[in-house]
């Protein structure tokens, strides 16, 4: 009886998990995998100050994990930003993703000025955000929260269009850190070197044309063309993470 208890709560957790984390948590930790092998031992040295035990990965989903604490609810709407087609990015709008990322990099910069909590914070906001800017729903259109309104199913599956590409491809294509070091040794990924916030968020929506291309429900030829678009994402992603990291703990 215990076990089946137990078992029962696990599922649960794991259904919970699925619906409400940004690229999964697989996603943001691959993230943090790519990122750890390009960051130098110096740097390396000094998210240890500020992180102590936490690694590069724990913290990829640190702002996932407290989602559930109402004393930072504040941090909701910077997971992600909403733009209408054919409506531009505005420079003076607050409370999103490119704000965040701004403001924590500034804080970053100028750490001698704030805590070593203050910039642990930072610094951990600033490793989920990267990845959440990555996946292309969460620089997506308000009118449609981002896929989660837009109901479908994933070979017979119930699931949304954020779903999709947060967890449904990652999990169903059997996509591994292994795969993401195949994809970066093979190279054609973009440019990661040069660091832009809103040139990552105008790339991620470039991409929506792929994500929105389905009728009714996602089968497994979109999975299927879809999966090399992810594991670039997941690259790119990571790579610039490192890129950004080194420059401010350089």
């Amino acid at each position: 009886m215990l076990l089946r208890k137990y078992t029962v709560i696990t599922v649960i957790q794991f259904c919970l998990s699925i619906s409400v984390f940004g690229w999964g948590w697989e996603g943001h930790k691959m993230t943090a995998d790519i990122a750890n092998e390009h960051l130098t031992n110096a740097v390396k040295d000094s998210l240890k100050i500020y992180l102590g035990d936490m690694t590069i990965q724990q913290a990829s989903t640190w702002m996932d994990e407290i989602k559930k604490d109402s004393t930072m609810d504040y941090l909701k709407p910077m997971h992600y930003i909403n733009i209408e087609q054919g409506q531009s990015y505005d420079p003076a709008s607050k409370d999103n993703i490119i704000y965040e990322l701004n403001k924590v990099i500034a804080e970053i910069s100028d750490r001698k000025h704030h805590t070593k909590q203050e910039t642990a914070m930072n610094i951990k906001i600033l490793i989920h955000l990267v990845g959440d800017l990555h996946q292309p729903l969460h620089v997506g259109y308000g009118s449609d929260r981002g896929g989660n309104n837009i109901k479908l199913t994933v070979l017979g599956d119930s699931s949304n269009l954020h779903r999709v590409w947060d967890t449904d491809i990652i999990k169903r294509e059997h996509i591994y850190t292994t795969d993401l070091e195949k994809v970066l040794a093979k190279g054609n990924i973009g440019n990661t070197g040069k660091i832009d916030i809103i040139e990552w968020m105008n790339e991620g929506r470039s991409e929506l044309r792929a994500v929105y291309n389905f009728h009714d429900n996602i089968n497994q030829t979109y999975l299927d063309a879809n999966k090399e678009l992810v594991e670039k994402l997941l690259v790119r992603s990571g790579l610039r993470m490192a890129s950004l990291l080194n420059s401010l703990f350089k």
